[in-house]
C-alpha cells in the first residue's frame, strides 16, 4: 500500500523566516511596481459592494502577490479574505513562482468545511489544492517539488492524479524509466479501496489520467485497461453523477486518441444534453475533431449545444482554427451565428470571442457586425455591449491591446467582464504601458481591480523575461 504523509508544516517560525528573507533582497523596478499595483488592487476590490465576487477578486490578488514573490502581502491578503479562497489562490501562486515551502504552508491553512468534505472525512479543498500544486511543479519539471507535495496528499484518488501528471512530465523530459516507476505509484494509489461511494467521483478520473499517460507512452494495452477501470468506477458512481462521469471517461478517451472507445462509451450516456454532462460530451466532440472524426464531432457537439453555457459549437470551431482548418471552422461558426440571428444574438457571443482569440480577427469583426442590433432601446444596448465585450476579451487574449481598446470604446453602458480587463492588463503590463492603461481603467471596483492584477502579472512576466 502507498502511504501518504499527513505532516502539517509549521505556520509560524518557517514562514516568519521566509518573510524576512523575501523582504531583504533588492527587487527589479517592474516587480516593485507590480507589488504596488497589487496592494492598490486589494484596496479597490475590498470596496466592491457585491461582496461575493469582490471577495473572490481579493483572493485573486493574494494569488498574484504570491506569483510576484511578495509573501508578506500574500499572507495579509489571504488572511483578510477569512475563507479558504485566499489560501487556495496564494498556494497556487507560490507553486507557479517555484516556492514550494510557501505553497505547502498556505495550503495547510485551508479549512474544508463543505458538506462533501464532512461526509468523506477528507479536507477536499486542501487536498485538491495540494494536487494542483503538484501538477504545476510537475509541468515545470520540478520533480522534487512535485513528489514532496504528493506525499502530503492524504486522499488517494487525488494523489493518483498528481502522480500521473508527474509521470507524464518525466517522460517528456526523457526519463521514461523513472516515469514508469511514478506511474506504478499512480496505479497503486488509484486502486486503493474507498469506503464511501462518493469517493468514486474522484477515483474514476484518476484512472482516466493514468490511461492518457499510458497512451502517450505508446502502451495501448495498459491505456485501455486503465480507461476500462475508470469506466467501471464511473458506472458505480451514485445516481446524479453517473452520466457525467461516464461522459468524462469518453472525453478523456477521445482526447487521448481512443476513438473507438470514446464512441462506445458515449452510447452509455443517457442524457447528453443535461448539465453538467453536456460539458463533457462537448469535450468529447472536440477530442473526436482532433482525431479527424469530423462528422461524429459535429454530431456530439450538436447534442451538447442546447445549453448556451456549454458554447459547444464555438469551442469546436476554435479547435479547427487552431488546427489551421479555416474552412471547417467557418462552417461551424456560421451555423451558430445563423441560429443566433433567428433567436438571440447572445447565443453566438462566444463565437466572436473564439474567432478573435484563436486567429481569425477579421472573422470576429464580421460576426460582431452581424450580431449587433440597432440601438433603439436599453435591451439592444445591453445585448450589443455583451457582444462587444466578448470581442474585446478575445482580442485581449490574443494580445492585441489596440484592437481591444477600440472595441471597448464602442461599449455604451455595460463594461466587459473582469476577465477581459485582466487579460488586457497583462498585455499592457508586458509592454510597460501601465500608466496609460490605468488612465483608461473602468470605475467599477471589481473590473478596475482585475485590470490592476493583469498589469502586475504582465510586469512580473516582463521582469522574468517570460512570454504569455
Amino acid at each position: 500500500m502507498v502511504r501518504f504523509g499527513t505532516r502539517l508544516l509549521p505556520h509560524g517560525f518557517a514562514l516568519g523566516i521566509a518573510l524576512l528573507a523575501g523582504s531583504a533582497s533588492a527587487q527589479p523596478a517592474d516587480i516593485v511596481r507590480a507589488r504596488q499595483l497589487l496592494a492598490e488592487a486589494r484596496t479597490v476590490a475590498e470596496k466592491d459592494p457585491d461582496h461575493g465576487p469582490g471577495t473572490a477578486m481579493v483572493a485573486e490578488v493574494a494569488g498574484a502577490q504570491a506569483r510576484a514573490g511578495d509573501r508578506q502581502a500574500a499572507l495579509a491578503t489571504a488572511a483578510a479574505v477569512r475563507i479558504s479562497w485566499g489560501w487556495k489562490a496564494a498556494a497556487k501562486g507560490f507553486a507557479d513562482a517555484g516556492d514550494v515551502d510557501a505553497a505547502l504552508d498556505f495550503a495547510q491553512r485551508i479549512v474544508g468545511d463543505d458538506m462533501l468534505s464532512k461526509v468523506l472525512q477528507v479536507n477536499l479543498e486542501r487536498e485538491d489544492t495540494l494536487r494542483e500544486i503538484a501538477l504545476r511543479r510537475a509541468r515545470r519539471g520540478d520533480v522534487k517539488g512535485a513528489l514532496r507535495t504528493i506525499r502530503e496528499i492524504g486522499f488517494a484518488p487525488m494523489a493518483a492524479h498528481a502522480y500521473a501528471a508527474l509521470a507524464e512530465a518525466q517522460a517528456r523530459a526523457g526519463d521514461k524509466a523513472e516515469a514508469r516507476r511514478t506511474l506504478a505509484l499512480a496505479e497503486s494509489a488509484a486502486g486503493q479501496a474507498q469506503p464511501n461511494p462518493l469517493a468514486l467521483i474522484w477515483q474514476s478520473p484518476a484512472y482516466d489520467e493514468i490511461g492518457k499517460v499510458h497512451w502517450r507512452f505508446g502502451d495501448r494495452t495498459a491505456a485501455l485497461a486503465a480507461f476500462d477501470k475508470g469506466l467501471t468506477v464511473a458506472r458505480l458512481t451514485p445516481e446524479g453523477g453517473r452520466d457525467c462521469r461516464i461522459a468524462f471517461n469518453a472525453a478523456d478517451r477521445a482526447e487521448a486518441g481512443d476513438v473507438a472507445g470514446a464512441l462506445r462509451v458515449l452510447q452509455e450516456v443517457l442524457e447528453p444534453r443535461q448539465m453538467p454532462t453536456a460539458v463533457e460530451v462537448a469535450r468529447a466532440g472536440r477530442g473526436l475533431a482532433e482525431a479527424g472524426q469530423h462528422d461524429r464531432a459535429l454530431a456530439f457537439t450538436a447534442m451538447a449545444s442546447d445549453d448556451p453555457r456549454v458554447n459547444a459549437g464555438a469551442e469546436l470551431g476554435g479547435v479547427y482554427l487552431r488546427k489551421g482548418d479555416a474552412a471547417r471552422a467557418a462552417q461551424i461558426f456560421e451555423r451558430v451565428i445563423a441560429a443566433a440571428e433567428k433567436s438571440h444574438p447572445l447565443i453566438a457571443q462566444e463565437v466572436v470571442r473564439v474567432q478573435a482569440r484563436d486567429g481569425d480577427p477579421a472573422g470576429a469583426l464580421r460576426a460582431a457586425a452581424r450580431l449587433v442590433r440597432p440601438t433603439r432601446n436599453v435591451k439592444n444596448d445591453l445585448t450589443n455591449d455583451y457582444i462587444y465585450g466578448a470581442l474585446a476579451t478575445g482580442q485581449a487574449e490574443a494580445g492585441d491591446a489596440e484592437a481591444a481598446w477600440r472595441t471597448v470604446a464602442l461599449i455604451a453602458g455595460y463594461p466587459p467582464q473582469p476577465e477581459m480587463w485582466r487579460a488586457l492588463g497583462r498585455v499592457e503590463g508586458r509592454r510597460g504601458k501601465v500608466d496609460a492603461a490605468l488612465a483608461r481603467a473602468p470605475s467599477h471596483e471589481r473590473r478596475r481591480a482585475a485590470l490592476m492584477i493583469g498589469l502586475a502579472e504582465g510586469l512580473v512576466e516582463r521582469a522574468d523575461g517570460r512570454q504569455p
